[in-house]
């Protein structure tokens, strides 16, 4: 059974990892965002994951006494992070893209909330999307969910926002094993890591800005295409083995009828009609009540 009880009621310490590949024009902005949260940051941890171009340079040119660089051959987000949060020591991790920013103060909110509610859980917000130079209003906000309890239907079936809005204590982390580094997962990492957590334990709503996610030509979504939703499913498959609750079960077979959908709509805009077909099938008998599946896969909406 997990502890979701708080030892203290204080707010405790947070460890900022930040892995980055190729972002000398961006990582000093995430490391000052970083640091500006105050007295709640006692460590930045910047990995270079075998950056090409002056990124460890960058780094190693700021001046703040929390800040260290790693550096390690180029292994992609998973890897980075998970060199990162195991070389630290404080009692929550948040994990920062480095070419995106914290919003002032976000860390102090979430880890305050928590602690005025006495209960462990995970806290979060949402994200504020804007231009690559953060010039003018957000374009829009994503919200992964806006429920204190369980957002496993959430991230299950649509992952709506980002699990990149929390900070998560630092045991939960250790207990999940990190980020996944096989099973070929590249694209959905952040997914495989939100999906674990949220089969596993509380999370806390708290309705504010946590960070600041810049729109760019170098973004690694817009590489998504097809295989991106194998990944979901390859990660829906491997965090529900050996569950078997009911409602495990239910929330399992929704999440691969949603991305064998999004597999099959992609599919067919590439124009390979047959295995579309095919993967609307697998939606379809992942789960037949779903009502909407015929609709979506012919509308693409």
């Amino acid at each position: 059974m997990n502890d979701h009880s708080s030892p203290t009621g204080r707010k405790g310490t947070v460890a900022v990892v930040i892995p980055a590949y190729n972002h000398a024009r961006y990582v000093a902005e995430a490391v000052a965002s970083a640091a500006d949260q105050g007295e709640c940051v006692t460590e930045i941890v910047v990995v270079d994951d075998g950056s090409k171009d002056d990124t460890a340079a960058v780094v190693e040119s700021i001046v703040e006494p929390r800040l260290r660089l790693i550096r390690q051959p180029n292994r992609g987000p998973s890897p980075a992070r998970n060199n990162g949060w195991r070389s630290t020591r404080a009692e929550w991790l948040f994990f920062l893209d480095a070419d995106d920013t914290l919003a002032p103060g976000a860390l102090d909110d979430l880890l305050s909330a928590v602690a005025a509610d006495g209960t462990l859980r995970i806290p979060y917000g949402y994200q504020n999307v804007y231009s690559k130079d953060f010039s003018g209003e957000p374009r829009f906000s994503a919200h992964l969910s806006r429920r204190t309890g369980s957002i496993l239907g959430e991230v299950a079936a649509g992952y709506p926002g980002t699990i990149w809005v929390s900070v998560v204590p630092r045991k939960w982390v250790a207990e999940i094993g990190g980020f996944n580094e096989g099973d070929g997962i590249w694209r959905g990492e952040d997914f495989d890591y939100a999906l674990q957590l949220a089969l596993r334990y509380p999370f806390r709503w708290v309705d504010r800005p946590v960070v600041r996610t810049r729109m760019h030509e170098s973004n690694r979504h817009r590489d998504f295409g097809p295989e991106a939703s194998l990944d979901y499913i390859r990660s829906i498959r491997r965090a529900f083995r050996g569950r078997g609750s009911p409602r495990e079960l239910w929330m399992r077979q929704r999440g691969l009828a949603y991305y064998y959908l999004e597999y099959a709509c992609a599919l067919r805009e590439a124009g390979n009609a047959a295995a579309s077909r095919r993967a609307f099938r697998d939606a379809w008998l992942a789960f037949p009540f779903r009502l909407g599946n015929l609709r979506a896969w012919l509308t693409g909406k």
